[in-house]
């Protein structure tokens, strides 16, 4: 068991360390000047809204109205929240996005249909637009992560590009700093090694754009698509990236930055968990069964499947050494200690690209990279095993009681709106029929 164990050290030590060396040398190049400025594209955002703070989706909007490249509409769908606070905060910011020559339009479903009719309403709001956008309502974009973002399309084979998101809420707590530390690892690392390769699995739906004729093209598969025997429901951003991916190349583009409100205790951590857990099993097998064996993207969907499927199995059977075994506290003991060392090698790039943190706040997160292993091994195994016991179950898991995340923002983040007065409204259009 030792034996098998120090194979799988070997192994996984030997794909972070490849990783890391294609990731390092795509971040040098990474910079401004490695695409061309992006073509005159129509570009078409989409933000769908369920029991969202208000706040959150107005200083949302409001970083797309100040982006030095601005798209020509904005849909906000309003997936039958509890209240109207989202069509308030619409109607308070109409005005000024119609001054800057963005058409702003909002839709509330009569009941919760979910994400993926959401983002199909906005979709279609746009029958022509070359991209679409999609922001989640509690993430802010940087002023230039459109016009970053867009570069990548210049090339006729990227039909999905995604940005570097860290997170908003980052000094909330540990939790939080860590999560922000997991979140430049896997986009500085996995995402920009893959990026490499054209084959970024997930275009993560905080910062995303598609190529519009892929999502029109896929549109009828994405919303009737199931899995044994039921609706797919979460894991939009992993399906409309496999379209792309079915079509062309998938990348990312690093210096289109992006801040989203991370979960700020553990019970909405473990739902979100669970929640991608399962779309990361379901959209890697559905994967595996479709694209050609010769595609890049097959071989990395199936490489992340055997490490997941590796390191479950390596932690249990590590977790029995120790109990059956004479030597299995000290085996318990070194695997441990592998994956404390993994993490911090794994976390090399929050040192050094952790974007707008203080070198000091970097590296006493950095120092802390264990205890998110820990609490990986701790909290994300059975969470594991309970999303492959449960991938019939399509419960969304968040936000049925309303906002889970209620921070505010700096005031310097989010200007106040001019003022309005009564004729200075958006109609609010409710959707009856079937997207």
């Amino acid at each position: 068991m030792y034996a098998h164990l120090s194979t799988y050290g070997i192994a996984v030590g030997s794909v972070l360390l490849a990783k890391l060396l294609l990731s390092v040398r795509r971040t040098r190049r990474g910079r401004r000047t490695a695409w061309r400025p992006g073509p005159p594209f129509t570009i078409a955002a989409v933000i769908t809204v369920y029991n969202e703070a208000p706040e959150m989706l107005r200083r949302c909007l409001v970083s797309l109205l100040q982006q030095t490249r601005q798209p020509q509409m904005v849909t906000v769908v309003d997936d039958a929240s509890r209240d109207m606070s989202a069509a308030a905060v619409v109607r308070d910011l109409h005005r000024v996005f119609t001054a800057a020559g963005i058409e702003l339009r909002f839709i509330r479903f009569p009941v919760n249909r979910g994400k993926r009719h959401g983002l199909a309403a906005g979709f279609t709001q746009a029958p022509d637009a070359d991209l679409y956008l999609c922001v989640d309502s509690d993430t802010v974009l940087d002023e230039h992560a459109v016009d970053e973002a867009v570069r990548p399309f210049s090339k006729r084979r990227v039909n999905a590009v995604t940005g570097l998101v860290l997170a908003h809420n980052r000094a909330r707590n540990l939790l939080t700093r860590l999560i922000d530390m997991r979140y430049v690892n896997a986009f500085l690392g996995e995402r920009v090694a893959y990026g490499r390769l054209g084959s970024v699995l997930c275009a993560c739906g905080s910062l995303a754009l598609y190529r519009g004729w892929v999502v029109r093209k896929y549109l009828d598969d994405f919303l009737n698509q199931t899995f044994l025997g039921r609706p797919a429901t979460f894991g939009d951003d992993r399906r409309l990236t496999f379209y792309c991916l079915l079509e062309g190349l998938s990348v990312i583009q690093p210096t289109a930055l992006a801040w989203t409100d991370v979960p700020e205790r553990l019970g909405h951590y473990t739902r979100q968990q669970i929640r991608w857990g399962k779309s990361f099993i379901r959209e890697s097998l559905l994967m595996l069964g479709t694209w050609r064996i010769l595609r890049v993207c097959w071989w990395l969907s199936l490489l992340e499947l055997i490490m997941w499927a590796t390191f479950t199995a390596a932690l249990i059977a590590a977790l029995v050494a120790a109990a059956v075994h004479p030597a299995g506290p000290a085996i318990l003991a070194g695997y441990l200690a592998y994956a404390c060392a993994m993490a911090w090698l794994r976390s090399l790039h929050y040192l050094r690209a952790a974007a707008r943190v203080p070198l000091a706040d970097r590296v006493m997160t950095f120092a802390a990279a264990p205890l998110y292993a820990l609490l990986n091994l701790g909290l994300l195994l059975p969470l594991r095993l309970w999303s492959l016991a449960t991938l019939r179950d399509n419960a969304w898991g968040t936000r049925h009681k309303g906002a889970e995340i209620t921070t505010g923002t700096p005031a310097a983040l989010i200007p106040h709106p001019t003022t309005h007065d009564e004729h200075d409204t958006v109609p609010i259009r409710t959707v009856t029929h079937q997207t």
